[in-house]
C-alpha cells in the first residue's frame, strides 16, 4: 500500500498529537495522585482551616497546664470533626477568639473558664460529638467541670 507522501505527514502528526495527548492526562493523573496524598491540599477553605488552626487553636496549648481537660476534648473532638463545623456560631467564634487573646495577654481565669464552657458546650451539644465520644465524653466533661471550679475556688481565696 503506497500512501501518498502528505498523508503519510498528516497521519505522523496525528500519531504524535495522540500520543502528548495521552502522554499529559497520563501526567495529570500522576500528579492528582500527588495532591491528594498531600497533607495540605490547595483547596482554599481547607487552607484556612488550616491557618485557623495554627493562628487560633494552638495558642490555647497554654491553657493545658490550668485545664488539660479542656485540652483533650478540643483534641478528641478537632480529630474527627473540622472546626469550621462549629465556628459557624458566633458563639464559639468570639469564644475562640478571646481565649487567643487571653492565652498571649493573660486574663482573669474565672473568665477564661466560662468562655471556655462556651466552646465546651458547642461541642457537647453537637449530636454527632455526642454520638461519637458518648463513651469518652462524660468522664472528660466532669474532669474539665472540676478543674473550672477549683480554678474559680482559688480565685475567690
Amino acid at each position: 500500500m503506497n500512501i501518498p507522501f502528505s498523508y503519510g505527514y498528516l497521519l505522523g502528526a496525528t500519531l504524535a498529537a495522540g500520543a502528548i495527548i495521552l502522554l499529559v492526562v497520563f501526567l495529570r493523573h500522576k500528579l492528582a495522585v500527588r495532591v491528594t496524598e498531600c497533607p495540605f491540599p490547595p483547596d482554599a477553605h481547607q487552607i484556612r482551616e488550616h491557618e485557623f488552626y495554627t493562628e487560633y487553636l494552638m495558642p490555647l496549648l497554654v491553657f493545658e497546664r490550668d485545664y488539660p481537660s479542656f485540652i483533650a476534648i478540643l483534641s478528641l473532638v478537632i480529630s474527627r470533626f473540622p472546626i469550621s463545623r462549629f465556628t459557624a456560631h458566633e458563639e464559639v467564634r468570639s469564644a475562640l477568639a478571646f481565649l487567643r487573646e487571653a492565652s498571649f495577654n493573660g486574663g482573669e481565669p474565672k473568665e477564661i473558664s466560662s468562655v471556655m464552657c462556651v466552646v465546651v458546650n458547642a461541642f457537647v451539644n453537637d449530636p454527632d460529638v455526642e454520638y461519637e465520644f458518648r463513651l469518652k465524653l462524660p468522664e472528660l466533661l466532669n474532669k474539665f467541670l472540676d478543674e473550672v471550679s477549683s480554678t474559680s475556688s482559688r480565685v475567690a481565696v
